[in-house]
């Protein structure tokens, strides 16, 4: 079992290594408009982003470990089961958050790229 939690967080600390996209960098704290806030919010929603997916993963992971070892035991199946299905409701609860951030910054009339995950 050792060896397992080892594994898996080698696994987990070369995840983020393994995204395609690189996050962008936090701006200078000189916000003089919009565009600045807009940029510094979706700078900060991209990291937010993935390391809440991430842990969303782990918490799938964990869950379904709760599931494979439970043998049985109703609690332990029902407490996988409540582990999976509040991590899938995290995950859809930071892709809203996150095209949220997007629609709230157009209509105060941000301009520039739309947030693209």
């Amino acid at each position: 079992m050792k060896k397992f939690i080892a594994s898996l967080g080698a696994w987990l600390l070369g995840m983020p290594a393994a995204l395609a996209q690189p996050l962008p960098s936090v701006p200078e704290p000189s916000i003089t408009g919009i565009n600045d806030f807009y940029d510094a919010l979706k700078a900060i929603a991209q990291w937010i982003l993935v390391f809440g997916i991430i842990l969303g993963v782990v918490f799938i992971i964990i869950g379904g470990i709760s599931i494979l070892t439970s043998g049985g035991d109703q609690n332990k199946l029902g407490t996988g089961k409540k582990t999976i299905t509040w991590a899938i409701v995290g995950v859809i609860v930071l892709i809203l958050s996150y095209s949220i951030v997007n629609i709230i910054a157009r209509f105060f009339g941000a301009s520039g790229d739309v947030i693209a995950p």
